[in-house]
């Protein structure tokens, strides 16, 4: 848990120094564009895992030199990790966190367990997944915890939420290292080559959109309905 100036800055250095860095944004809910807003963000790997806190209502962080710091080693990893990643990048990116012209891989473990799951349409949630692939105490959860969640998010005090945070950044790195193990063996590295490519494409759509040429659509729309009234 980081809440202190010599914690914050033990905790950058040891994640500057890694190669990948797992990520998990904690947020006030989901329409982070408009209303909702970034509590805090979980780091680390399978070795460490840090809660940095932002604004809980018993916290809040106003430091910019360390908010640009942060942001600093956030984009500079090579390498960002998550589960359902396009979220926590927007949430990073919308509070000033991320710099998406950096050159960096982002590995979204998602798709990937939709590569392995062979049911249809399975329950892909974090929280599904770590019950189906991990076992023991890594998918049980602060039952207190729960019951803050059911009332509002927002209301768990900044520590409990650092206990939640990092078990998540903990559980995705221990997913992507079996995950690791299972497309190899079911040799299925270029379509995950293939999924971890589109992650950043596909960010870059649900931020600007798709455009779309009006007169090329309608011209096809008149050739499908001549060939419908054929």
């Amino acid at each position: 848990l980081i809440d202190s100036d010599a914690a914050f800055n033990e905790a950058l250095e040891w994640c500057a120094g890694q190669s990948y860095l797992v990520v998990d944004t904690e947020t006030s809910g989901l329409q982070i564009r408009t209303s909702d807003y970034l509590m805090g963000i979980g780091l680390g790997t399978n070795k460490k895992q840090f809660y940095f806190p932002i604004q809980h209502f018993d916290y809040k962080e106003n430091n910019k030199f360390k908010l640009d710091r942060l942001r600093e080693t956030i984009s500079s990893c090579k390498t960002l990790i998550g589960h359902n990643i396009k979220f926590d990048l927007s949430v990073l990116y919308y509070a000033g966190l991320l710099d998406i012209e950096k050159k960096q891989k982002w590995i979204d473990i998602l798709p990937l367990a939709r590569l392995l799951v062979s049911e249809k349409l399975p329950d892909l949630d974090l929280r599904s997944v770590v019950a189906r692939f991990l076992v023991g105490s890594r998918n049980r959860y602060d039952s207190e915890f729960k019951k803050l969640i059911k009332k509002k998010f927002a209301s768990a005090p900044y520590k409990l939420t650092g206990i939640y945070c990092t078990n998540d950044v903990l559980c995705e790195s221990e997913i992507l290292e079996l995950f690791r193990t299972m497309i190899k063996a079911r040799e299925l590295s270029a379509i995950t080559n293939i999924e971890i490519d589109l992650t950043r494409v596909l960010w870059n759509m649900e931020q600007t959109g798709l455009a779309v040429d009006v007169s090329c659509t309608n011209n096809m729309i008149n050739q499908i309905n001549a060939l419908c009234n054929e």
